[in-house]
């Protein structure tokens, strides 16, 4: 039987452990796994193989340009394509059964500063890809 249904109301992101979020708007985890091309010349259907887990983190944030804002933190990071340890939580309390807390060494491959249409809320996207295992914790 499933469980209550959640509402993603009081998310929790950081990177490089500053709390980003009060700028994210919108957040969203993907996995996957890539698959490896084995076809010979040979064969006459495709075979692949199961490779590696890709996981990645999509956010829409809204743009701040001040000082220790957003922007400030996100381009350099995307510049050098350093690697940036991101947390995240379903909700901003302690980690728990009902709320664990994702970590996991990423890195930035695309930020969009500026995006939105004429009059509304200057948006900015980041996409962060994965680096290394997910760590899960619940307490």
């Amino acid at each position: 039987m499933p469980g209550e249904q959640q509402l993603l109301e009081d998310a929790f992101v950081s990177i490089n452990g500053t709390d980003i979020s009060d700028f994210v708007k919108t957040l969203g985890l993907t996995r996957s796994r890539e698959f490896q091309n084995r076809t010979s010349i040979a064969r006459l259907h495709e075979t692949q193989d199961i490779g590696a887990n890709v996981r990645g983190l999509s956010l829409e944030c809204f743009q701040d340009y001040a000082a220790g804002a957003l922007n400030e933190l996100i381009a350099p990071l995307s510049r050098t394509g350093e690697d940036v340890t991101v947390v995240w939580r379903p909700d901003s309390g302690p980690a728990s059964a009902s709320n664990p807390q994702y970590t996991q060494t990423m890195w930035i491959p695309t930020y969009t500063p500026e995006k939105g249409p004429f009059g509304d809320e200057a948006m900015a996207d980041v996409t962060l890809e994965s680096r290394g295992d997910e760590a899960r914790a619940v307490a």
